[in-house]
């Protein structure tokens, strides 16, 4: 039995909570067990444990219940125009996705859609058609064109906003990066691309300072990093009550994802079908450990642009 990070649940005995650091891969397993000096007993073998990147065991996913009762984190109150977002619909399973960028909402998106394929009986990648994938709604107040609905189960993603800021500047790059023709024009892209440091300041000055205009945000933002302007809390949930059921933590993504999948479907078939897929991703941006890149200042600085997400998320710079 090999013990890697992140992936199926492994059970803490004391607690009887679900821990989503482990994963077990049993694929290297053999029809007769090894020790560690090879003889062939009935011991278990033991490999290295790793755990998640950002593991905290203290940060469990926000859940408002629904119109009618409460959740941990309160009652939704709101319905889908209070979301103030893209989101991604379906009025079978009556759910709404709120994409939030850079916290893994291409990947989301795109495995809802085989799901809910599969479940038609049709392959994703040939013959299933528009009418069975997810639908694009903007929730915007009065000046929106999705459902106003409140009986819609409306789920995202957030993502400890540090890094988060990072996976925004490393994206950039990767965008523009995009359009080159050969190796050395990705390379020259690179060279010239913004520092970290530089795009933490654009944040700065959008989100928090409120010195940089609409206008030039969507000029800078296409040279330098991608959607740092974007926040994940609305203010508006504070002030006018959540109209989200759940947030999971990117951080514990299985974790959460099977509760969502349970939420939509209770009958069972949409995590059957996730299983049998595994989860695809999308868009994977490398770079090093997010705490790498921070001085004191940055951290401040994203801390007062991000302002929103830390107050109300529950991130700390570490977890």
């Amino acid at each position: 039995i090999q013990l890697h990070g992140s992936g199926h649940n492994v059970i803490d005995r004391d607690k009887r909570s679900v821990d989503t650091r482990l994963r077990v891969d049993l694929s290297s397993s053999s029809s007769s067990n090894s020790n560690l000096n090879g003889n062939s007993d009935n011991s278990i073998k033991i490999a290295e444990v790793k755990l998640e990147d950002n593991y905290d065991p203290e940060i469990p996913p926000m859940d408002w219940g629904n119109s009618t009762h409460a959740g941990p984190s309160g009652r939704k109150v709101q319905p889908m125009w209070g979301i103030d977002g893209p989101i991604y619909y379906n009025d079978e399973f009556k759910f709404a996705y709120l994409h939030l960028f850079k916290n893994g909402g291409t990947a989301i998106r795109e495995n809802l859609d085989n799901i809910l394929c599969e479940l038609k009986g049709l392959d994703p990648a040939s013959n299933c058609g528009p009418n069975v994938r997810l639908k694009r709604g903007d929730c915007f107040g009065d000046f929106g064109n999705c459902a106003n609905r409140i009986d819609y189960f409306t789920f995202s993603f957030s993502r400890n906003p540090w890094d988060r800021a990072v996976s925004m500047w490393s994206y950039g790059l990767k965008r523009k990066q995009k359009r080159a023709r050969n190796e050395q024009e990705k390379q020259k892209m690179k060279e010239n691309y913004c520092s970290f440091e530089q795009m933490v300041h654009n944040a700065h000055a959008y989100l928090a300072t409120k010195t940089m205009s609409v206008s030039k945000y969507w000029k800078t933002e296409s040279e330098c990093g991608g959607h740092f302007g974007d926040t994940q809390w609305r203010p508006s949930w504070n002030e006018k009550g959540s109209p989200m059921n759940f947030i999971g933590r990117l951080e514990y993504f299985d974790r959460d994802w099977r509760t969502v999948l349970a939420r939509i479907d209770p009958s069972g078939r949409m995590l059957e079908i996730d299983k049998k897929r595994s989860f695809k991703k999308a868009n994977k941006s490398p770079h090093k450990k997010y705490m790498s890149y921070y001085t004191p200042e940055l951290k401040k600085l994203i801390t007062e642009a991000f302002i929103h997400d830390v107050n109300n998320l529950g991130y700390t710079f570490e977890h």
